[in-house]
């Protein structure tokens, strides 16, 4: 098994590393983009070795061998190649997979609690892109920035686009295909659930009416 580093990561300092929401929050406001963006970017940056990543508790659970607890775990570069910029992690900071163990030709299941990020690396990444009132006012051709306004309706949810994606992609890729709209309401509010979002059963409900509708209609053409 690979050797733990449970030493790079003194423990006085961890609670200042960032949760990966925070990290993306802070990327989102340097690239003014959306999540999607500042995932992928968090990510590419993670496997470069340009962010230093730990757990604050780590599973390790080999084949034929006995679970294996460490504290403050420092997540190899080469493990962020398993994680995609949609997986669920980013919400609640629970990351999993299965790897081979280093020197060995078995695996294991590896399971990360409590992930975090070195915020100064993070900082590092999205100082380039941010823009001071300063470089503001300074910018003589730089129009005045108008926020259209509100037309009515709930705000869109940052998280939608990735909902949608993920939505569509079990259907069509995945094969899992409602067979009524409840199932398809009951699958949007799993997902949901399982990564910390709020969505009620009306919302819900209209979202599936929407897409089980737009499914029906194409299985007949």
């Amino acid at each position: 098994m690979a050797a733990k580093d449970t030493e790079s990561h003194p423990t006085d300092t961890n609670t200042d590393w960032l949760t990966p929401r925070q990290a993306i929050a802070i990327l989102d406001a340097a690239f003014d983009q959306r999540s999607s963006v500042s995932k992928e970017a968090l990510l590419q940056c993670l496997r470069g070795r340009q962010i230093d990543a730990m757990s604050f508790k780590t599973l390790f659970s080999p084949e034929n061998r006995s679970d294996q607890l460490v504290s403050f775990y420092r997540i190899p570069a080469e493990d962020w190649d398993r994680v995609q910029w949609n997986d669920g992690f980013f919400g609640n900071g629970i990351l999993a997979y299965r790897r081979r163990i280093y020197g060995d030709s078995r695996y294991e299941e590896v399971r990360h609690f409590n992930v975090r990020f070195n915020p100064e690396h993070v900082k590092a990444i999205a100082a380039p892109y941010q823009v001071t009132q300063g470089a503001l006012s300074n910018t003589p051709s730089a129009p005045n920035h108008v926020v259209a306004p509100h037309r009515g309706g709930a705000p869109k949810k940052e998280w939608w686009d990735d909902f949608w994606i993920e939505i569509c992609r079990q259907i069509w890729e995945d094969g899992q295909i409602p067979k009524s709209q409840a199932d398809l309401e009951r699958t949007m509010l799993d997902w949901a659930s399982d990564h910390n979002h709020d969505m009620s059963e009306s919302t819900a409900k209209a979202a599936a009416r929407k897409l089980f509708k737009a499914w029906k209609l194409g299985d007949k053409n």
